[in-house]
């Protein structure tokens, strides 16, 4: 297909195929010096590293040009990266669906302003969501979600010593830390001076492997949320006091802190 579109046109057409691809929780970028493309990063919720997996762009303009209006475009363009979706298990889906493959194993198509590429766009935006899905499971359903409703319904139970690590096994783990954090407030457990660490980021990740610090003390004389990190709430709502202050705990626990979590707690717990 040859015919050219306009500039409202292609602008419409990527974002929507932009608009279409960010549902999938994937992170959008527009790199350093970037004329006509952006790049999909795989969600930094799931990823240490965000990974380049994708690339949106405008195709067809030949430069230079002085007025965007007057320029035609041919299409925009798709990239996928073959490994990633390799890694996913949705690359046979995929390929069905775009129509080429570069010499780096990149799956590439070529869209038009019309209703059958936007479905198609939505068909492969659906395959990155089960892809995603079923690899992480409840991590990636609960992207953008306050951790805490992992831990729905809540049990009026408690855990003592003696048996947390058999109930750890039996609760998630965003209920676990909560539930544990609750009877260190109740029993004046931590001193200020372990409240202090937690409240420090490094400190948070070298022992828990979390993204974010533990705890982010209340200041009232802070208008911006102080649960928001980059946009997105990464900090239950519901407020802790420890040692007469005030704190936020991050909400952004996995089962991949279980271990390091009950580790902390077993030390502390003998010091």
């Amino acid at each position: 297909m040859n015919s050219s579109m306009s500039y409202k046109q292609a602008q419409m057409l990527f974002m929507k195929v932009s608009f279409y691809l960010k549902q999938t929780y994937l992170d959008i970028e527009i790199p350093a010096g970037s004329k006509e493309s952006v790049k999909l990063l795989t969600p930094f919720e799931l990823y240490k590293s965000p990974e380049h997996i994708g690339t949106i762009q405008y195709g067809g303009v030949h430069y230079p040009q002085s007025d965007i209006n007057k320029i035609e475009f041919q299409y925009v363009e798709l990239r996928l990266k073959g490994n990633f979706l390799k890694e996913i298990r949705i690359y046979n889906d995929v390929s069905e669906i775009m129509e080429e493959v570069d010499g780096y194993g990149w799956l590439k198509h070529k869209l038009y302003y019309n209703t059958s590429d936007l479905m198609l766009v939505r068909k492969i935006a659906i395959l990155l969501m089960k892809g995603l899905e079923a690899k992480y499971q409840l991590d990636y359903l609960s992207i953008g979600i306050d951790k805490s409703i992992l831990g729905l319904p809540r049990l009026d139970t408690d855990v003592s010593p003696n048996n947390m690590e058999d109930k750890a096994s039996e609760e998630k783990i965003g209920l676990l830390v909560r539930k544990t954090m609750d009877r260190f407030s109740r029993n004046h457990t931590l001193s200020p001076e372990k409240v202090m660490l937690l409240t420090d980021e490094k400190y948070s990740k070298d022992i828990f492997d979390i993204n974010y610090a533990f705890l982010v003390k209340v200041d009232k004389n802070v208008k911006a949320d102080q649960r928001l990190v980059n946009g997105y709430p990464r900090y239950w709502s519901n407020e802790i006091i420890l040692n007469g202050e005030k704190y936020y705990m991050c909400n952004d626990w996995y089962e991949r802190n279980r271990g390091k979590f009950l580790k902390w707690v077993r030390n502390f717990s003998s010091s």
